[in-house]
């Protein structure tokens, strides 16, 4: 007795982030980082972006390793 059936899966998102940050820590202690925007329109997407470049910026750029990592 053969049995033929399928399954199908669909996810919906209901909230999808309007942005995406990934934040990487190197060997010598420099922090960098992607941001990925969706957006409305261009100047949503700079806006955005370059907020977020800024913020980042604040609080990780001016960090120096320490004397155990450098």
């Amino acid at each position: 007795m053969d049995i033929d059936f399928s399954v199908e899966v669909k996810h919906t998102w209901t909230q999808e982030r309007p942005y995406k940050v990934t934040l990487t820590r190197g060997a010598s202690g420099q922090y960098r980082w992607e941001i990925e925007v969706r957006g409305a329109g261009d100047f949503d997407i700079v806006s955005q972006t370059a907020e977020i470049d800024r913020r980042l910026r604040e609080q990780y750029a001016s960090i120096e390793p320490t004397e155990e990592e450098g």
